[in-house]
């Protein structure tokens, strides 16, 4: 349960994608912001970080679930509990690390596509 939740509250901090970014540009030209609208939506093609942090999260949570359990089964701890906190660490790190990895991946999709269209990104 706590792993879902955790889950979760990635999704809603990540769930934003790349709709509103907009790189620095030196002297846009006249079509850049119809050139911004179509990169913007090229990127959507790719997964979203909300997408990728529930994969994340569910895939952190069974491996770390694994671990815990076999941590504390090795040094006589309970096993339910190491595989719960396991859960818990595993699914929160690797949710946050696959939506963060999700949205920088857009975030670079949107600025190469302005600059193979032409445009001077600044700072990335």
């Amino acid at each position: 349960m706590k792993t879902l939740i955790c889950g979760l509250t990635v999704v809603c901090l990540s769930g934003c994608g790349v709709q509103n970014y907009s790189p620095v540009v030196d002297r846009p030209s006249a079509n850049y912001q119809q050139d911004l609208i179509e990169c913007r939506l090229l990127a959507t093609q790719r997964m979203t970080g909300a997408e990728a942090g529930l994969a994340g999260t569910a895939v952190g949570g069974g491996v770390g679930a694994a671990v815990g359990a076999g941590w504390n089964a090795i040094f006589g701890g309970r096993v339910g509990r190491g595989a719960a906190g396991g859960a818990l660490i595993g699914g929160v790190a690797a949710g946050i690390k696959s939506a963060v990895r999700a949205h920088n991946n857009q975030k670079a999709i949107v600025v190469q596509c302005l600059r193979f269209r032409g445009h001077q990104i600044v700072g990335y």
